[in-house]
């Protein structure tokens, strides 16, 4: 029968690691909640009729926002589904992207990365794809930023920019060193530790990504010193690794 007149969305707070624990031990999830209580977070709706589908939707500032951190994904132990974007070089170009990119988002992954290249057009148009996504699909985003074409100015701008449009979730890698002209540029990034620390101190609560290589790395000598690099990656404030 029912049993509600109105509607709400809440926070349920509970030990996830302890739960399982405990269920293990035999106990059933009812008794194995560490805590059993949620806490309100929206405005309670009358319910006309009886409750089917209801779809929610979390806005900050007047946007539409998801905002999941790649981490949190990770550590709930199921398999995750993901897809990536290539921005268009050219603004004319946008528009296409703009709509294969809602068409994908309409599937429900649980994110989608984008891709970012050193040219100013394309890595403007990382932020607005990202933007969208989140903003306006409800689809967590990871960005991609590279350092090996770009100063440090310039990463500072476009952490302010991904900060602006609430991207949570970044994936810091060098990039593929250009053919021609000089690498490293004097003060400027040469490894991509070196960009994951300065986004942890401008942006401490940002989930940052980094790329690992199970075969090793092309340009290192040998797994062993490329562990020792990936270490390094770690320790500098990565939160998660991926493959290609």
């Amino acid at each position: 029968g029912r049993y509600y007149e109105e509607v709400g969305v809440g926070i349920r707070f509970y030990a996830d690691n302890l739960e399982r624990e405990l269920q293990g031990k035999g106990l059933s999830s009812s008794m194995a909640f560490s805590f059993d209580g949620a806490v309100a977070i929206s405005d309670w709706q009358k319910m006309e009729n009886e409750l089917g589908e209801v779809e929610f939707r979390f806005v900050l500032n007047g946007l539409e926002v998801n905002r999941m951190k790649i981490r949190e994904l990770l550590d709930g132990g199921r398999v995750t589904l993901s897809f990536e974007v290539f921005p268009p070089k050219a603004d004319a170009d946008f528009e296409p992207i703009r709509e294969a990119v809602g068409a994908i988002s309409a599937l429900r992954p649980d994110f989608m990365s984008v891709t970012y290249g050193a040219s100013g057009g394309t890595s403007k148009n990382t932020v607005r794809i990202a933007s969208y996504l989140q903003n306006g699909c409800g689809t967590t985003a990871l960005a991609h930023l590279s350092c090996v074409s770009s100063t440090r100015q310039e990463v500072a701008g476009m952490l302010g920019e991904l900060k602006a449009n609430h991207i949570e979730n970044i994936l810091a890698l060098r990039g593929d060193i250009p053919e021609q002209g000089a690498f490293p540029l004097p003060g400027n990034y040469q490894y991509a530790y070196q960009l994951i620390e300065d986004i942890r101190k401008t942006a401490p609560d940002v989930c940052i990504g980094a790329a690992c290589y199970p075969e090793g790395h092309v340009e290192c000598g040998s797994k062993e010193q490329d562990i020792l690099y990936l270490k390094q990656k770690v320790e500098s404030g990565c939160d998660f690794l991926t493959t290609q």
